[in-house]
Order: C-alpha cells, then structure tokens, then sequence
C-alpha cells in the first residue's frame, strides 16, 4: 500500500468517510466499510487525481479492485504499529493527524459529493463513470447499457443519478449538448464555424 493510499485512508477517516478501524469486521459494518473505499478510491483516481494505484474491473457491486481487496484483507489492524509502511497510518488516525494529497485534489468538494451518499448511489455513479471511460460516451447508450448489467435498480434512478454526474461534471456530455443545439438551432454552429454575425443574430 503506497504512500498516497496511506494519505488517502487518513484523508478518508478523518472525514468520516469510512470507518479504516472496522474495515475488517466480519460483519454489515465491515462490508459496507469495505465496500464505500472500493468506490471512494474509484472516484478519486478517476475525478480527483488521486495517481493511479488500483485497476479496476465491472463487478457484481460496480468498479472493483482485486489488488485494494487483497490489500485490505491483508491489513492487520492489532499490529499496524509494527508494520514499518503502514506506521505513518496509525499515528496519522490515532493522532487525527495531517495528511497529504495532490495540489490538484479538491478535499471540499470531494467530501460534500460523497460524504453523505448511500450505498446505492456510490455503486450507480461509479458504474455509469465507469462504462463512460471504457465504453460508451452517448448518454442514452450509458444509461441503457447501465440498466442493463443493473436490472434490479429503477431507469430513472440511474438517469437521475447521472444527470447529478452530468451537473457535477464528472462525466461531460459536449457532444450530445452540441447535437442537441445543432438540432434546435442548425444555423449556429455554421455561424460559429463561419465567423458570420448575421447567421448568429438570426
């Protein structure tokens, strides 16, 4: 587990984002502890800069990593102190201590995002992020494609939750608005492209 990561569950536990001591109860609460770092660590290599520590496939629950499970399994929490890499960790938590993330990662905005957010809309949003950065770009086909490998959760859970990515702009829809404009106004764009005023002002 690399020094960013080790910042990042600082970061995380903190802000009661996830609870890092119970991440390995055997229970709800582990599973749900585990469960929200897998889609936190998502998020924020994908959206916030976080380096890239962790690969993500399609799972059952949305982006999984095999390597963070393994890595979160392997953490034994009675005796952190005496692993040399992860001693930072426990001093940082115990202590409520500093941390450090990239300049370009926005902890404010990252926290009121995700702080608050259940279960259901963590594992749709980072599943719709998902299928736009390895598949599909059209918000239709995202959202078909989505409810698709998603059977159990309504449509219009799925849209709202994108179209909450979409103001975010987590994920960015230029080119649909720009065929939805096109579509309302064919002249502008041709304006545009002409530099012609007079088309603009019709």
């Amino acid at each position: 587990m690399d020094s960013n990561v080790i910042n990042f569950l600082t970061f995380l536990y903190n802000n009661r984002l996830i609870d890092i001591l119970r991440i390995k109860d055997d229970n709800s609460i582990g599973f749900n502890n585990r469960f929200r770092l897998q889609k936190l660590i998502f998020l924020a290599q994908s959206r916030f800069n976080l380096p890239q520590s962790y690969y993500y496939s399609i799972w059952k629950h949305g982006p999984y990593s095999r390597q963070l499970a393994q890595e979160v399994y392997d953490l034994d929490i009675m005796n952190f102190i005496q692993l040399s890499h992860l001693k930072s960790l426990i001093e940082k938590i115990e202590n409520k201590g500093s941390y450090q993330l990239p300049k370009e990662f926005d902890e404010n905005r990252f926290i009121s995002l995700f702080r608050d957010k259940e279960n259901d809309w963590l594992e749709i949003t980072t599943t719709l992020i998902q299928i736009y950065d390895k598949m599909f770009q059209k918000r239709k086909i995202i959202l078909a494609y989505a409810k698709s490998i998603k059977p159990h959760y309504d449509y219009e859970y799925i849209e709202q939750v994108f179209n909450k990515l979409a103001r975010e702009k987590l994920i960015l829809t230029i080119k649909e608005d720009l065929e939805n404009i096109r579509n309302r106004a064919p002249d502008f764009l041709d304006a545009l492209a002409n530099d012609d005023k007079s088309l603009i002002k019709n």
